[in-house]
């Protein structure tokens, strides 16, 4: 157990540490730049000095004494090299105390405490040591005598840091003016008494032996450094960084207290004030040194009647000045005084009255100018805009005076491009002001728009140049119009030389028809195809109509008004009547043009004779006609015989012969179904197809399809379900017959395309809104693919899963029933999706199907 004994040197040394821990954690608190944090480690030090001479202060056992003793160098070596830390951040010299600056600082130091602790073995910190004879308690001080190395090395190495330190607070002293230099006294101070104090220790001379009257003299340091924190703000208002920074201030600074004395002014204030340099103004009454300054008077008093910053524009005999009043408050929001703040604004407010005059002539134009007005400083700040201005870049005008139009209302990749052009513009080195420039300028939306400037320089009285005066065209819509012109007349170049090549080579005729006055164009290959020469031909949209086949015109009228009205693109085909009464099949595309509202302009398109093709058409079409008219003869026959032969007339057969004759009768009548087909087709595309509508009722020959297919859907175990709307009229103009091709074909694709078990619905209903007759029919089948159903239309297709299901079609159904309500004046459309079935729509005018007096009905 370690015996102690508390004694007054220990109450002492307690004192010393609880001071100087007190201050560490006030310092603590103000760590926020380097001479605080330097500051709270040079505390921080003296703390932990006086702590282990505390301790060891009240140890009876003399061996543990030592080794305490040798644990309270740790603190007597580190506080010079601290001490002149602090000394460097204050008096802003702290690039010197750069980490390798300081390792070497701790070179002798660090070498000091080594051999305190191995002192042992060879004296150099202390020869000997003995035990006093005066007690203190039960506790005997101990009284060293000092070696080699403490005499040439520790001392003189830790006085001069001392000393070096104390040295350049010295220099902040003698620059600094009251009350500012006090805080460098009180350091001087703080840092001589501990250094007296070593001095008498060392040396022999304390009438206490064994008390290192060090350390209570830090903590004397320590009182000095807690006034000097609360009552000049050390810390917290550093006397350097206000040398940097107020005193080479252009504003002036003059603070007050509440009885309108000086704290401080700076140099600035001074020269503004137009005062005597050489003269003190600490701790004067602001009223008497600014005798002659009335409009400043009138200000700071008027100012007194404010609890919030107060701004004033004053004179000062010949300068413009604005003046800036801020009240300073405590802690307790207790008022101790006013900060003034004085800012020349002469020049600001010369250029503002020299500008007058231009102002006011120019304002009589700005609202009613075409063009963006803007006026500059040399600054780049925005000094007037006009009306065309505001509305284009889309700010309001108290948003951009006074404002950096660089900055504001410039893309940033231009902005230095463009801001080195003013500089040389407003410092007078570009000469020729005739010539415009262009930049792109950044709306309040983040728009960019392009403007050409002319510029004019703003000059005062001396002939300086202190601004600019600019105006701007918006160009934008003008280059972007230029850039689609150009780009417009090189891909119309190019497209016109290649029309014109492969016009002249296909036979290809184009023409243009403007929708505003019916007038239209045509070139030379257009005559070539109409037979007309141009001198007999007006170029008018009537001259074109003569020369169409009349029953065609009312479908290619039809097809032009729903290009213009749908925004689509012309596709037809007509015939036309030449001159000599010869009929030629013409085959148009066209695309109409539009303007920027929307609104159809012109129709641009070309015409391509297709006789050639029609004809060749027309003879396969008769060909068809007549090889399927042939052969419908002896396959009725055949099927004849074998009905015959199957029902026994031709005597008994057996089971072998009846299974041939039954496979013939089969085979043959898929084979009169396909020739069937093939008159039909033949009897649409050659034009002979006769409709000859008549009044039917809908809901019987649609009951009569149904049960003709019964059986098969029973057989199938098909869900079959029907609905009819209770608006269908009671009788409907329909050609019976074509009626019951386009139902029975629908209706037998859904069941023979349906799986077992599968569902088919069939309905008709009325669409009020274009006034026809739908018959729809949906079921679970199959489904078409995707990739195949823009020819499920076309003659012979079949698609590959349709194929796969049935063998005996003949891709010819769907395209008949298609021909009959085009032919009709009809629609029919599908949607499918493989695998989950399809919908089938024909859709009939109300008034019924139109009538053709053809020469021919369908099979």
């Amino acid at each position: 157990m370690i015996e102690y004994s508390l004694n007054y040197y220990t109450l002492i040394y307690a004192i010393s540490t609880f001071i100087t821990g007190l201050l560490s954690f006030i310092a603590w608190k103000r760590r926020s730049n380097k001479i605080g944090l330097s500051f709270f480690y040079l505390v921080l030090v003296f703390c932990f000095w006086s702590f282990f001479g505390m301790v060891e202060s009240s140890v009876v056992n003399i061996n543990l004494k030592v080794l305490l003793s040798k644990f309270d160098y740790i603190g007597a070596v580190l506080t010079p090299v601290v001490f002149l830390i602090f000394s460097l951040c204050y008096n802003k010299l702290d690039k010197f105390a750069k980490v390798k600056n300081i390792f070497i600082l701790l070179v002798i130091p660090v070498i000091t405490l080594i051999l305190v602790f191995t002192n042992e073995y060879h004296g150099l910190i202390w020869s000997s040591y003995y035990t006093s004879d005066f007690r203190v308690g039960l506790v005997y001080p101990i009284i060293y005598k000092y070696g080699l190395w403490f005499w040439l090395f520790h001392v003189p190495y830790s006085y001069f840091l001392l000393l070096f330190g104390s040295f350049l607070f010295f220099k902040s002293f003698l620059k600094l003016k009251k009350p500012r230099n006090y805080q460098v006294w009180v350091i001087l101070l703080g840092v001589l008494i501990p250094l007296i104090a070593n001095i008498i220790y060392i040396a022999g001379f304390s009438y206490f032996p064994g008390l290192d009257i060090t350390r209570v003299a830090f903590s004397l340091t320590g009182m000095l450094f807690v006034v000097s924190i609360f009552r000049w703000q050390f810390l917290n208002i550093v006397p350097v960084a206000r040398s940097l920074l107020v005193e080479k201030m252009s504003d002036g600074i003059i603070v007050v207290d509440d009885n309108n004395s000086i704290l401080d002014i700076n140099p600035s204030a001074i020269r503004l004030c137009f005062l005597d340099n050489s003269q003190e103004f600490f701790g004067c009454k602001i009223d008497d040194v600014l005798e002659g300054c009335n409009d400043f008077k009138k200000a700071l008093l008027l100012s007194k009647d404010f609890k919030i910053n107060f701004k004033s524009n004053i004179r000062i005999k010949s300068l413009e000045i604005e003046l800036s009043v801020e009240h300073l408050f405590d802690k307790n929001n207790n008022s101790y005084g006013r900060l003034l703040v004085l800012r020349d604004i002469s020049e600001l407010k010369r250029i503002e009255n020299n500008l007058i005059k231009e102002k006011d002539m120019a304002q009589k134009y700005l609202d009613i100018a075409k063009i963006i007005l803007l006026a500059l400083d040399k600054n780049g700040k925005i000094i007037l805009i006009n009306k065309k201005g505001l509305e284009v870049i889309g700010y309001k005008k108290e948003e951009l005076i006074s404002k950096n139009w660089f900055k504001l209302c410039l893309p940033k990749e231009i902005q230095e491009k463009v801001l080195s052009f003013f500089k040389k513009l407003s410092s007078g080195q570009i000469k020729n002001l005739n010539e415009s420039y262009e930049n792109e300028i950044l709306t309040k939306k983040g728009e960019r728009r392009m403007v050409a400037w002319y510029s004019s320089l703003i000059k005062n009285k001396r002939g300086e140049i202190i601004g600019t005066l600019s105006s701007g065209e918006d160009i934008t819509d003008k280059k972007r119009d230029e850039e689609i012109i150009e780009s417009n007349n090189k891909k119309l170049s190019k497209l016109l030389r290649h029309l014109k090549l492969a016009t002249e080579s296909a036979k290809i005729g184009i023409w243009n028809l403007n929708l505003k006055n019916n007038f239209l164009i045509w070139d030379k290959q257009m005559y070539e195809l109409y037979g007309v020469k141009k001198a007999n031909f007006n170029r008018t949209y009537n001259d074109w109509r003569k020369c169409c086949y009349p029953e065609d015109l009312p479908e290619v009228e039809k097809e032009i008004a729903r290009a213009v009205k749908k925004k689509d693109n012309l596709n037809t085909s007509f015939r036309i009547v030449w001159p000599d009464g010869s009929i030629r099949y013409i085959k148009a595309f066209g695309n109409v043009l539009r303007d920027k509202k929307n609104e159809p302009i012109k129709i641009v398109g070309v015409n391509i004779d297709i006789t050639d093709e029609k004809e060749i058409d027309k003879a396969k079409s008769e060909f068809v006609s007549l090889a399927s008219h042939q052969l419908r003869t002896p396959l009725t026959a055949v099927n004849w015989y074998t009905e015959m032969l199957l029902m026994g007339d031709g005597g008994k057969i057996s089971e072998e012969q009846k299974s041939y004759l039954e496979e013939i009768h089969s085979s043959n009548r898929h084979m009169v179904d396909l020739v069937n087909s093939l008159l039909n087709v033949s009897r649409i595309e050659l034009g002979s197809l006769m409709i000859d509508p008549d009044n039917i009722d809908l809901v019987v020959l649609t009951n009569e399809i149904i049960k003709r297919h019964r059986i098969i859907i029973d057989s199938k175990k098909i869900k079959f379900s029907s609905k009819f709307s209770k608006k269908l009229p009671n009788k409907f103009l329909a050609d019976k017959k074509l009626l019951g091709i386009i139902f029975q074909n629908v209706l037998s694709n859904a069941i023979n395309y349906t799986p077992d078990k599968g569902s088919i619905f069939l309905s008709i209903d009325v669409d009020d809104k274009i006034k026809n007759i739908v018959f729809k029919v949906s079921d679970t089948g199959y489904g078409i693919p995707k990739g195949q159903q823009d020819k499920i239309f076309d003659k012979l297709f079949r698609a590959d899963n349709a194929r796969k299901i049935d063998t005996n079609g003949t891709g010819l159904g769907l395209y008949i029933i298609k021909s009959i309500v085009d032919k009709s004046g009809g629609k029919i459309w599908f949607e499918s999706s493989e695998g989950k079935g399809s919908t089938f729509y024909v859709s009939l005018p109300i008034k019924g199907m139109k009538r053709i007096r053809g020469s021919k009905s369908l099979i």
